[in-house]
């Protein structure tokens, strides 16, 4: 299970954090992400001076990243901030989300986190890295509704790689068929797919 979300506080006061320098802010960097003005502060900062604000608040990220991945608010920063990362950081980020990733990826939140996550893939190593994370648990996100989003994101971005999920859901087109979720994923083979992918489908399914 994930980690506890740390104690939410009340809403903020706007005078007591805007015009402030990032370093001043870190010391309450949670509350700041789990309150509408404050996230909304944090990303203006980031629109204003991408590299330097990233570079500043990116520990504290790491360090409240689940709690934050989560909040209704949080959410939109740690997706504002994926599009600057580095490899090396977006190594980081997949690496710490890997244990949780299927409680984040049924998350409403935390579904979006992953989907822009999915966006900012920038090698080949990254894309493979990210697809061995997420192949143990492409039966179970297409069973969900906020997951099955993640499986047709990837699929639909790197579609070199959608051989990978299709032998996954050809094995298990069966169990998929009799799920409400899956079910549209079945059917969608019948409207998307000829050849070869869809007669081992149609085999599996006889």
């Amino acid at each position: 299970s994930l980690p506890k979300k740390p104690k939410k506080t009340k809403r903020l006061d706007q005078s007591t954090y805007q015009s402030l320098p990032i370093t001043s802010l870190l010391p309450n960097f949670y509350s700041l992400c789990t309150d509408q003005g404050g996230c909304r502060y944090l990303q203006h900062l980031i629109e204003s001076n991408p590299y330097p604000t990233i570079t500043a608040i990116y520990p504290s990220l790491i360090e409240n990243f689940f709690p934050i991945t989560l909040d209704p608010f949080g959410n939109y920063l740690v997706q504002r901030v994926f599009p600057y990362l580095n490899e090396t950081q977006l190594f980081q980020v997949i690496t710490l989300i890997t244990p949780h990733i299927y409680d984040i990826g049924i998350n409403p939140q935390g579904t979006r986190v992953i989907q822009q996550l999915i966006t900012c893939l920038s090698s080949t190593v990254l894309i493979e890295y990210f697809l061995r994370t997420i192949l143990p648990y492409i039966i179970a996100f297409l069973k969900d509704l906020n997951g099955t989003h993640i499986v047709q994101k990837f699929a639909k971005d790197y579609p070199a790689y959608s051989q990978y999920i299709d032998i996954v859901i050809i094995e298990n087109s069966a169990s998929l068929a009799m799920n409400r979720h899956g079910c549209c994923v079945v059917q969608n083979y019948f409207t998307l797919y000829s050849g070869d992918v869809l007669e081992r489908f149609v085999k599996k399914l006889i």
